[in-house]
């Protein structure tokens, strides 16, 4: 059931199917381009500047088990306002670096990982001097905004670790 079709141009037409909550855009080649709605409430917020923040989990993605490319690294949210950043590896040791947020951390204590290799990618490209993270949740995907980048969002995955 298609609640909203229109064409944007000669050659590519919108869909939007409200039962499963997808964008389907198509042009005549049969190119499909889906996005799905991610759905859900922000569980924790953090404001920091992006180039303490890419520092951080440069250095604590060095000393990952995994080779430097893929390299998994753990954030926590604590709850005296520090967001830890953890890496392990059983051969070299763990590290720890923590990182003071520009405002108070909103919402609840957790952890999450992520592949180090693209939140660093995903924070080069903004221009905003803070940048906000949000959370949904400890396996769920989480997004940054910039500041200043209005029109830009970035889409984080997580990984699961245990």
């Amino acid at each position: 059931m298609h609640l909203k079709s229109g064409r944007l141009a000669p050659w590519f037409d919108l869909v939007f199917d409200k039962s499963t909550k997808i964008i389907s855009a198509c042009d005549f080649n049969l190119l499909i381009i889906s996005f799905i709605f991610i759905k859900g409430q922000s569980i924790a917020c953090i404001n920091v500047l992006p180039w303490i923040f890419t520092t951080a989990i440069e250095r604590a993605s060095l000393l990952s088990s995994r080779d430097g490319n893929n390299a998994i690294v753990k954030l926590s949210l604590r709850q005296d306002n520090i967001v830890e950043i953890t890496s392990n590896s059983p051969e070299i040791g763990k590290v720890l670096e923590e990182v003071y947020p520009v405002d108070e951390i909103v919402g609840k204590p957790f952890k999450i990982a992520f592949s180090s290799k693209y939140i660093i990618e995903a924070l080069k490209v903004f221009n905003s001097s803070e940048v906000t993270v949000n959370f949904t949740g400890e396996i769920r995907p989480f997004v940054i905004k910039g500041e200043y980048d209005e029109n830009m969002l970035q889409l984080i995955l997580p990984v699961r670790t245990e």
